[in-house]
């Protein structure tokens, strides 16, 4: 394939990369076993240890159910587990906009009532804690993400790094309470340190609450914190066709191009529809754009 774009001097503003950054730039789908393990560890004294296992089954379900629906559809019991959750996620309080399908906390709950154990919100809210705090000790940079980064800004492209919510929910006295701010300061605290050695060549962290990847709310968002040049363009970058790539496009018209990034070879035979170009390594960026 011939390359989709060459920066020349004098051609026009620096292109923008909007890079996703779980699975995109951090590798999360091989930290996420981590996370479980403290779930299951943490169900073994609150559930018991004849229970613990399926307790960490179903938790683990909301995640593939979610994270992987893209790529196969859920069957008729993973459909009824997402209405179900759904329904959940409607009842929760706030202030703004809904929580997204990703709050830990309501797959914790789920996994409670299908386990039979009857366990308090603030228990659930500490499993979700424990969750996240192994999750984010086992997350690490793809080795080629930061020459990579270092290489395209040197070249004088633009970096801003955009991330879905975690959507974390805290207990409330009938139920549970989404607080976008504290969910965005909550992921900006676990993404701080893994991020530290990519920040010089960043603009900018844009973390989804109180929006999620499934409306133009979203990368309206993006926009206004990143703004584009008179005559910019925007390549957008993430492991997800329909989150980071086509919704993106049908929400900006700057967006010019859709790259899958595909570490975890999940699409093999190419890019979906609606992506320009599927790459297993951020250095590919390289080949095609610079």
């Amino acid at each position: 394939m011939p390359p989709l774009h060459r920066i020349l001097k004098g051609s026009g503003p620096a292109p923008l990369l909007w890079l996703d950054v779980d699975d995109t730039i951090l590798d999360f789908t091989s930290a996420h076993p981590a996370g479980l393990r403290a779930v299951e560890h943490w169900a073994r004294r609150h559930v018991g240890e004849n229970r613990a296992s399926k307790f960490t089954s179903t938790f683990d379900r909301g995640f593939q159910i979610s994270f992987l629906g893209w790529l196969r559809p859920p069957t008729a019991a993973g459909q009824a587990f997402q209405a179900e959750a759904e329904r959940r996620l409607a009842q929760v309080a706030s202030e703004g906009p809904r929580p997204s399908r990703w709050s830990r906390e309501i797959w914790l709950e789920m996994a409670a009532d299908e386990a039979g154990a009857r366990l308090p919100r603030e228990a659930l809210a500490e499993a979700a804690g424990e969750y996240w705090t192994a999750l984010g000790g086992a997350q690490r940079l793809y080795e080629d993400v930061p020459p990579t980064l270092h290489e395209l800004h040197a070249g004088g492209y633009r970096v801003a790094l955009v991330t879905s919510s975690d959507s974390r929910l805290q207990p409330a006295e009938t139920g549970w309470r989404y607080d976008p701010r504290a969910s965005r300061d909550a992921k900006r605290r676990r993404l701080e340190g893994l991020l530290a050695p990519v920040r010089p060549w960043v603009e900018r962290l844009v973390i989804g609450d109180p929006y999620e990847k499934t409306g133009p709310e979203f990368y309206e968002m993006v926009l206004r914190e990143v703004p584009l040049e008179s005559g910019g363009f925007v390549i957008a970058v993430g492991d997800s066709p329909e989150g980071d790539i086509r919704l993106a496009r049908r929400a900006a018209t700057a967006v010019r191009h859709g790259v899958l990034m595909d570490p975890h070879r999940r699409c093999p035979e190419g890019p979906p529809e609606g992506v320009d170009l599927r790459i297993e390594s951020l250095h590919e960026l390289l080949v095609h754009f610079f």
